[in-house]
């Protein structure tokens, strides 16, 4: 945890980041906090799950280095922020589904 927000501080000191970028940070953080917020009242825990999406995206963003040298800057910016939505969004409807805490759910569409 130390390492990802010390990371964050050199990136934000020495890279210009548009705001349109921001806004998508944004965003994906507000869906998070929303999803979090809705398992925190049904079921009085936090609960973040282990889905596929999730798992892709910490994949990308692992990788981010070799997609801007094969993709560009831009195009790869693009491609995670709607990979980090997408499972946002996932993450918030099973929250709304779900009728218990499952913490190993691997898709809205999987059982």
């Amino acid at each position: 945890m130390v390492f990802a927000v010390s990371l964050a501080v050199v990136v934000i000191r020495n890279f210009q980041i548009p705001a349109w970028l921001w806004l998508c940070i944004a965003g994906v953080a507000a869906l998070r906090f929303f999803s979090y917020g809705i398992n925190f009242y049904k079921y009085r825990t936090f609960v973040s799950l282990h889905t596929y999406a999730n798992k892709a995206t910490g994949a990308l963003i692992f990788v981010f280095p070799v997609l801007c040298l094969v993709l560009g800057l831009t195009a790869t910016e693009i491609i995670l922020c709607l990979t980090a939505f997408f499972s946002s969004l996932e993450e918030v409807a099973i929250a709304f589904s779900s009728r218990a805490p499952n913490r190993d759910r691997k898709s809205i569409f999987l059982p």
